[in-house]
């Protein structure tokens, strides 16, 4: 199964591709002024919603 075919088949995959682009974009911006561990603890729960989203793709595939 590709990827977009899951994001628009699974709302709990799309659900947490979005929580973590959001993530993964808020501690980019957190670091990027000058707040660094709230930025790595964002980026590490993008990181980790990703992972949920890969292991849903790897699941359905």
């Amino acid at each position: 199964m590709a990827l977009v075919e899951l994001l628009t088949t699974d709302p709990v995959a799309l659900a947490a591709a979005v929580i973590g682009a959001v993530l993964v974009t808020g501690g980019g911006l957190a670091i990027a002024m000058s707040a660094g561990v709230a930025g790595i603890f964002l980026l590490l729960g993008g990181f980790v919603a990703a992972m949920v989203v890969e292991y849903r793709h790897a699941e359905a595939g």
